[in-house]
């Protein structure tokens, strides 16, 4: 309730009024009680319910003049058993009882009457060092300073008695479940171990160089799953090693033929220019052509003054001079175009792989037709792919052709089908090695129809 000092501008309302209505109401025992922080009274309903009133002055403050003016008060009212009232337990009965006493050590609530005449007997500093009431009280204590209240504790031990019954009947089966947890964890460590050391001992096997995979660790725990990733690991890296190992007899392969093929090629070289001298002195000078057609030939296919990987223009310029001698040799049968997307002439690619398959075109497709055959070859990008296109109008192949055609490039170790065509199989065999499974050749064709060998290559620059 706020009540108001100011007589110029009277208010009143449900929660506020003057202060010359305040000296109407019961509580208002003398001038001085609106000046005091706090004070406790007994209201004037047929209870006669105790009420703790807290006072707080309101003051109006002169910054400009430093001079403050008393305007009224707020007045707080809290009931002391709402307050003070202890909780209730599970008997619907209170926990423990409280008494609190003011200043002047008179009862200002009480939780359980039977307890007042505590008072009398002891004064509230001896029940403070004591502890205890009687035999089956115990006593706790405790002070609000600012508001002179005292408030004493009692806890009857008949409600210890019954808690601690209840906590000796508890421990029983807690104790109980704790041995079985302990035993059931104490199985499963104990399995879990066992797991474990299987794991453990599967890793030395493999440490050894053995690869095979051993019995497999059931479960659905974390062991299992390690296991099955571990055995998944072995496969892997057992199908590596075996690759590893037909990729390297395959190099060693190839090495021993590119061996072969560098027989003596300075006699070679020197034989070419033999056979261009003397046609130069007799006026041929087709053979000359030739001479140095198969001359640059030979030492691009012996790999002098190249690396493994050539330029797209290198590539290309071998593979002219090839088409030049073949030309020669079947008397113009066919006319190669050739069209090359700008800006890849310096793109790199596996030496030797054009070569072959333009002479499975020429030989296979435009050398057995009785009309002028046209073979094409084209170079362009596709998105992350250095794509070669050769064409031909030729003869083409049947359906079941193409498909042996297709499974014979993609079998290694074949003996008998690498010595029908080696060429391009190699190719394919190649690329795949150098660059990864999703690259090599692909087959389009049809009788009468021509054929299209595309290389899918990696674009490198």
């Amino acid at each position: 309730m706020i009540y108001s000092n100011n007589l110029d501008n009277k208010i009143y309302g449900t929660r506020v009024a003057m202060i010359t209505e305040a000296s109407k109401e019961i509580w208002y025992i003398s001038k001085e009680a609106a000046n005091q922080y706090y004070f406790i009274y007994a209201t004037g309903d047929g209870k006669k319910s105790k009420v703790l009133s807290l006072i707080k002055n309101i003051v109006d403050v002169d910054v400009n003049n430093y001079e403050s003016k008393y305007v009224g008060f707020v007045k707080l009212d809290l009931y002391t058993k709402k307050l003070f009232e202890p909780a209730i337990g599970e008997d619907y009965s209170y926990a423990y009882d409280v008494i609190v006493l003011d200043r002047k050590n008179q009862i200002v609530y009480s939780s359980n009457p039977s307890y007042n005449d505590i008072i009398q007997e002891q004064s509230f500093e001896e029940l403070k060092q004591k502890g205890n009431y009687g035999k089956n009280t115990m006593i706790g204590t405790s002070t609000e300073e600012y508001y002179g209240l005292k408030l004493i504790f009692l806890f009857n031990n008949s409600q210890l008695d019954h808690k601690q019954q209840e906590i000796q009947n508890s421990i029983l089966p807690v104790l109980v479940l704790v041995m079985l947890i302990i035993a059931l964890t104490a199985l499963f460590t104990r399995s879990f171990a066992k797991r474990v050391s299987r794991l453990i001992d599967k890793i030395k096997i493999a440490e050894t160089g053995d690869l095979t995979i051993n019995e497999e660790i059931k479960g659905s725990d974390e062991i299992a799953v390690l296991d099955k990733q571990f055995n998944q690991m072995l496969l892997k890296l057992d199908r590596l090693i075996k690759k590893n190992y037909v990729q390297q007899l395959e190099n060693k392969e190839s090495q021993v033929r590119n061996l072969q093929l560098q027989i003596n090629p300075h006699f070679l070289y020197n034989t070419l220019e033999t056979i261009s001298s003397i046609a130069a002195v007799n006026g041929v000078f087709l053979i000359c052509d030739l001479c140095e057609k198969l001359g640059e030939n030979f030492r691009y296919s012996l790999g002098r003054n190249y690396g493994e990987f050539v330029t797209v223009e290198q590539e290309l310029s071998h593979t002219q001079n090839y088409i030049y001698i073949q030309k020669t040799r079947f008397g113009n049968k066919f006319e190669a175009y050739y069209n090359v997307e700008p800006g890849l002439e310096k793109n790199l690619v596996l030496r030797f792989i054009l070569q072959p398959i333009v002479e499975n075109a020429i030989v296979h497709g435009l050398s057995v037709m009785e009309q002028t055959g046209t073979l094409e070859i084209s170079i362009y990008q596709e998105d992350d792919y250095l794509m070669i296109k050769i064409a031909d109008d030729g003869i083409g192949m049947s359906e079941e052709m193409v498909e042996e055609i297709r499974d014979h490039i993609e079998t290694r170790g074949d003996e008998e089908r690498k010595k029908q065509s080696i060429g391009i199989q190699n190719v394919n065999q190649r690329i795949k090695l150098t660059y990864g499974e999703e690259y090599g050749i692909t087959i389009e064709s049809g009788e009468n129809k021509g054929s299209i060998f595309t290389i899918c290559l990696p674009f490198m620059q």
